[in-house]
């Protein structure tokens, strides 16, 4: 009896080392660059509703250095000002802030998890944050997909997707 308990070990811990072994092995994704945003969507975890925040052609840069740090802001293309004298209401204020969105800090990959560690937001409750992202990327295009998250724009739940295209 010992020799088949062996034997049935045998296979069940070989299949164990090859999958752990193959999990380890998996490479970070690498998000060095400088990124152009190409969409933008958020959508309702429940409904499935998906919505663009920032119109259908939103603007902004995502740059991730060599050194791990990184920069974000997304913007809608569309934002209006009424004076470019600075001398604006506080309604306008808000809706420039709720049109756009930007922070930067350190990062850190592991896989295809990117953990941003927030020094600076437009929103000061992420500064000092760690924001967590999944990454996907090929050699042109990065996207970028939250978990499911409170938005601090309108208080609503979203999964949110930035895809960007490398430009550097």
């Amino acid at each position: 009896m010992p020799a088949r308990r062996s034997s049935l070990w045998r296979p069940a811990a070989l299949g164990l080392i090859v999958s752990c072994t193959s999990a380890a092995a998996a490479p970070n994704l690498n998000p060095t660059g400088v990124w152009k945003v190409a969409s933008y969507t958020a959508t309702d975890p429940k409904s499935g509703a998906i919505t663009q925040p920032f119109g259908a052609d939103p603007q902004g840069l995502a740059i991730y250095t060599a050194k791990g740090h990184m920069s974000v802001l997304v913007a809608s293309r569309h934002r209006v000002s009424s004076t470019e004298s600075g001398a604006r209401g506080s309604e306008e204020r808000a809706q420039l802030l709720d049109s756009m969105y930007a922070y930067a800090g350190s990062y850190t990959v592991n896989g295809d998890t990117v953990t941003i560690h927030i020094e600076s937001a437009w929103q000061p409750s992420w500064v000092g944050t760690d924001k967590i992202r999944t990454l996907k990327m090929d050699q042109h295009t990065l996207t970028v997909t939250t978990a499911p998250m409170v938005s601090p724009v309108d208080g609503r739940t979203y999964v949110s997707v930035t895809t960007f295209s490398r430009i550097e």
